[in-house]
């Protein structure tokens, strides 16, 4: 029942957001989609603690969700500086990381936060461990990865 309550909040304040309209219609309107995706999702039987985690706080996950833009921020600039230089120094690199999150949606965010990151794709996961291909080769204690793992193992509780 949580995971439902908290679904329609989520839908609701999305649509809010999206719409900008505050008129009665289009509010009742909003009301009825939100409810409607829920029908369909509880239907679909995808209503859990996967798909609405509510394990994880909003305000550590805000922050983590801050510190993400950053660094994404980050690694843009440098990867425009390796791109552009005269003598690229592209050096492709597949490595296994260990993973230390224990939970399934730990280990997702953390392998969606390292693509997300310019220049890294996450290839597989494993049980603890996850294969990454970097356009430069970072060795296996890349320090932004490194600090990905920790972050999520904060936004964990662990």
């Amino acid at each position: 029942m949580k995971y439902s309550i908290v679904l329609v909040f989520l839908l609701a304040i999305f649509w809010l957001t999206s719409s900008g309209y505050f008129n009665g219609f289009l509010l009742s309107m909003g009301a009825l989609t939100c409810l409607f995706a829920l029908w369909i999702s509880k239907r679909m039987g995808i209503v859990d603690e996967e798909s609405v985690p509510v394990q994880i706080g909003v305000v550590p996950m805000a922050r983590y969700f801050v510190w993400l833009v950053k660094q994404i921020a980050i690694s843009n600039i440098a990867l425009i500086k390796l791109v552009i230089s005269e003598r690229p120094q592209i050096k492709r690199a597949v490595f296994q990381v260990k993973t230390a999150p224990k939970s399934s949606i730990g280990k997702v965010i953390m392998a969606n936060s390292i693509t997300l990151t310019p220049g890294t794709v996450t290839t597989s996961i494993e049980a603890d461990s996850m294969q990454v291909h970097a356009l430069v080769d970072p060795g296996l204690d890349d320090p932004t990865i490194l600090e990905i793992d920790r972050r999520v193992r904060a936004l964990e509780g662990v």
